[in-house]
């Protein structure tokens, strides 16, 4: 069945916050096209009318996603009650963030993918860097080298706070970077 130009850009949109979602939750190669397409809502045969590739699909889901962060700092940033920046690590270093791949920040679940994605990926995410570099300097005059710090940090402690799971020392890793007490 043919459908209009309006539904396939739907369909495509719907296709890519999918995967951008999926990709950030099981790898890039740990999701199949088909999974890709039933939380899609639609076909394979759709995937193949919309899509080059499982690799076209990647970079244009990894864009989304980093777009995605920027807007969810931005959106923590413009809210905060009090310190910018300070909300910001809370936010960022919280529970929910920790629990939640699939939504979360996609440096933390996709930058060790990038090298093997090729330079069109690693391109996306110097891009999203240098925007969130920018994105940093309208809250907090701190020179460039001590913005990259603090992404470096925050993304560093996302990581390993994810990758130990409910062990303790997850709390501790949480706390050393956002100067709370551990639990």
């Amino acid at each position: 069945m043919r459908v209009n130009k309006e539904t396939a850009q739907k369909n495509r949109a719907s296709v890519v916050k999918a995967a951008a979602q999926l990709f950030r939750e099981h790898g890039f190669d740990g999701i199949g096209i088909s999974s890709l397409m039933k939380e899609a809502g639609l076909t394979n045969g759709a995937f193949y009318k919309q899509f080059d590739s499982k690799d076209s699909l990647a970079l244009e889901a990894t864009e989304f996603a980093l777009e995605q962060n920027r807007e969810a700092w931005r959106d923590v940033l413009e809210k905060a009650d009090g310190t910018a920046l300070e909300a910001f690590r809370e936010w960022y270093l919280s529970n929910e963030h920790i629990r939640h791949r699939g939504h979360g920040c996609a440096f933390s679940t996709l930058a060790t993918e990038a090298p093997r994605r090729g330079v069109d990926t690693q391109d996306e995410f110097a891009n999203a860097i240098e925007k969130s570099l920018d994105l940093l300097s309208n809250f907090d005059p701190m020179t460039r080298a001590e913005s990259l710090k603090m992404i470096c940090t925050l993304v560093g402690a996302l990581t390993l706070a994810r990758a130990v799971g409910d062990n303790p020392l997850k709390s501790e890793i949480v706390a050393a970077v956002t100067d709370k007490k551990p639990n």
